[in-house]
């Protein structure tokens, strides 16, 4: 018995570990975050992972926040509020108001006027989508798998925004954006790695004894008029995820072999324009 199968039997096929205990993270652990990483060079992966702090931009905020709101709007209610506007708070009476409003909410996130009317406009451009809205049906949110690749021995992870079991199981991962547009949207899949996502995911499924039918990419305009599209990648798109995503981890286990992390090459480079700059 391999070593990858091994583990297959000892961990289960899905953890219910929390967003914080995931996202810890350690050297030699493979996931998408380390990917991108890693396809810069092995030494922007270290620096990476020895970060002490990660910081937050608003645009991560306000995309957590509509995760939450469309997949775990329970957890949504709980965790988040917005906040009023209320009006010149260098007045003392608007200061009084706000702070004890923010202090009957403490503990929650609280987000804009503006924000909170985003996401609603989100969630009912969704809805009114035919295909979308039956995409978000019996599933369980925020699903992290575990496993060992098969090829290298790499300890793998990912973290699926959505997933619905059953004969013909599918992930949907949800994407918030300027543009939706199928041109527009190739160009993200290619500039973010999302087809490296995609092989990374379906991956872990299939180790785990749980093949995907389909990975879904939901693309959800933030700005008015809050277009949705949904996508599928296709196979030349694929071929070209899965081949990406094992020479990074063959480039982890080399590194981890070796103890090196080396960035870019040592020697003098020549580099051409870009075709576009050229003609």
């Amino acid at each position: 018995m391999t070593l990858a199968m091994t583990k297959m039997t000892e961990q289960p096929l899905f953890t219910g570990e929390t967003a914080e205990a995931y996202h810890v993270k350690r050297l030699g652990e493979l996931s998408n975050s380390g990917i991108k990483r890693l396809m810069r060079s092995p030494a922007h992966y270290k620096a990476w992972i020895e970060e002490t702090e990660a910081v937050d931009t608003p645009a991560l905020i306000f995309g957590r926040a509509f995760h939450c709101a469309l997949l775990e709007p329970e957890r949504f209610a709980a965790a988040y509020t917005v906040e009023p506007d209320f009006g010149d708070c260098r007045f003392k009476e608007n200061k009084g108001r706000r702070d004890a409003w923010r202090a009957e909410n403490a503990g929650k996130e609280s987000l804009s006027v503006e924000d909170g009317e985003r996401i609603q406009s989100m969630l009912e451009a969704i809805r009114e989508h035919p295909w979308a809205r039956l995409a978000i049906r019996d599933g369980q949110s925020e699903v992290t798998l575990r496993w060992t690749d098969e090829q290298t021995g790499v300890e793998c992870k990912a973290r699926a925004d959505y997933y619905v079991p059953g004969k013909a199981p599918f992930v949907l991962d949800v994407k918030t954006c300027e543009d939706a547009s199928p041109k527009a949207f190739a160009k993200s899949i290619a500039t973010y790695g999302y087809h490296v996502q995609h092989a990374h995911y379906c991956e872990g499924f299939r180790v785990r004894g749980n093949p995907l039918s389909n990975y879904l990419l939901l693309a959800v305009e933030h700005h008015a008029p809050f277009a949705v599209a949904l996508y599928h990648i296709d196979a030349a798109a694929e071929t070209r995820g899965y081949e990406l995503r094992q020479r990074a981890a063959e480039d982890l286990e080399k590194c981890m072999q070796a103890g090196d992390w080396p960035a870019y090459s040592n020697d003098i480079t020549s580099l051409s324009l870009p075709a576009w700059a050229l003609y």
